[in-house]
């Protein structure tokens, strides 16, 4: 029952109507010539408070819609399915698209919970979180959220400027003469992993490695490479933990290990291990992806390189709106107590990803979603979350890709994706891009 529809143009050009699409219920027999998805282990049977007619079939790990035209392939679920659905993939677990259903899951934190979960397709939560405070949930998160802030807030984050400018400068000297890169090997991901590193004190020449356990942990096909990739890096940083406590440094684990809450000092495996954890993931992962996206789209458009060109100045207003075209994350939530949400039955404890994707491409709350206008005056998204969980390191994020596009175009001509080579994708809670072939 996977959604067969014929071919949708380029993601900017989306026609104006989707293409007619045909699709069953779970129930039913596939259509005929449907494709189905690999993780047939991983079926469960519709719940008795599910009702059969938001039962769809979809899988966040495998879905072929998603590793070719996400964009537009949210717009063809947005115009035929229902805004919340079931879909019996990954443990079967509920999906929430569009601007205001995702928008209110989000800031309604006591039904849409981000404690005792461990992810799409997991197992029930543990009775210890392993990151925090992203899986505590108010008034509990506020305190520990509190002390993370100022190691990523605007003070410290502008002090971070000149870092992230000459690791910027080098990663495009590297590739500036060769007139190619894969901009996800070259520049995307050692970019952000590199930063986080240094702040972590963890060894640089360790980054592809730990880059691909985070990548695993987010987008691993199956329960067992996620948990895996997990126990990794949880191995990695409890060790560097134990280092730090014999001997702290100034950075980021050691400011850590000298956090006080209510006048107490933190449990380390308990508390910080946890904190650290979840710094690791966000670190690693989050702009590796959008920036990867960012320059895929960028590619392919000549006219908005030129605007960039043009107004060097205006690029934060240029990054907000290809945010809110891009989104890029599905997290999580666990249902907190039985609701009936935008007319889908929901019981306790069921699991929920919210499509940040198909917030800002929503026809219903914005004009033109598909027109990539960097001028235009509202650009809503929530690429970085909303609500009492809104992504901590959004300020980083920004300044990262907000120094090294400057640079960029301040240094390379127009560029294009190379011919004869295809973007990879790997969709999951994080839509994956893992290459992306450019030349100039």
């Amino acid at each position: 029952m996977r959604v067969m529809c014929a071919s949708v143009p380029p993601e900017a050009n989306v026609a104006p109507n989707p293409p007619a699409c045909r699709f069953n219920l779970f129930e039913t027999e596939p259509t005929e010539g449907a494709e189905m998805s690999s993780t047939a282990d991983q079926i469960v049977e519709k719940p008795a408070h599910v009702p059969a007619e938001l039962v769809r079939d979809f899988d966040f790990y495998n879905d072929a819609g998603l590793r070719e035209k996400a964009q537009a392939h949210y717009r063809e679920l947005l115009g035929h399915y229902p805004d919340v659905f079931w879909t019996p993939r990954n443990g079967g677990h509920w999906v929430v698209m569009g601007s205001q259903a995702v928008r209110d899951a989000f800031h309604d934190w006591e039904h849409f919970r981000n404690s005792g979960q461990t992810g799409i397709g997991g197992q029930p939560g543990p009775a210890e979180e392993l990151f925090l405070p992203i899986q505590l949930d108010p008034p509990v998160h506020e305190r520990y959220r509190a002390l993370i802030n100022p190691l990523l807030g605007p003070r410290a984050v502008n002090d971070m400027k000149g870092q992230v400018s000459a690791l910027s400068t080098e990663l495009i000297d590297a590739v500036e003469a060769k007139r190619e890169c894969d901009f996800v090997d070259s520049i995307s991901q050692p970019l952000p992993v590199k930063i986080f590193m240094m702040q972590m004190g963890l060894p640089l020449d360790r980054y592809r490695e730990f880059a691909s356990w985070v990548q695993t942990f987010l987008n691993g096909n199956t329960v067992e490479e996620r948990d895996e990739a997990m126990m990794r890096f949880h191995n990695v940083l409890t060790e560097l933990l134990r280092e730090r406590q014999k001997s702290p440094t100034d950075d980021w684990m050691s400011k850590l290990l000298s956090l006080r809450l209510d006048g107490r000092e933190l449990d380390v495996q308990k508390e910080v291990l946890p904190i650290a954890m979840l710094l690791f993931v966000g670190g690693l992962d989050t702009v590796k992806n959008t920036l990867g996206h960012i320059f895929r789209i960028l590619a392919g458009r000549p006219d908005l390189q030129a605007w960039i060109r043009q107004h060097p100045e205006r690029i934060p207003e240029a990054l907000e709106e290809l945010f809110r075209y891009l989104g890029g994350t599905s997290p999580p939530r666990r249902v907190g107590a039985d609701i009936v949400f935008h007319g889908a039955p929901m019981n306790k404890n069921d699991m929920v990803a919210l499509v940040t994707g198909t917030v800002g491409i929503d026809e219903r709350a914005i004009d033109r979603p598909f027109e990539i206008d960097f001028e235009r005056d509202q650009k809503p998204h929530a690429t970085f979350g909303t609500g009492p969980h809104r992504c901590a390191g959004s300020n980083l994020a920004r300044l990262e890709m907000r120094i090294f596009i400057e640079q960029w175009f301040a240094r390379i001509p127009e560029f294009r994706i190379k011919p004869g080579t295809n973007p990879v994708f790997n969709p999951g809670t994080v839509n994956a891009i893992d290459r992306l072939i450019l030349e100039w």
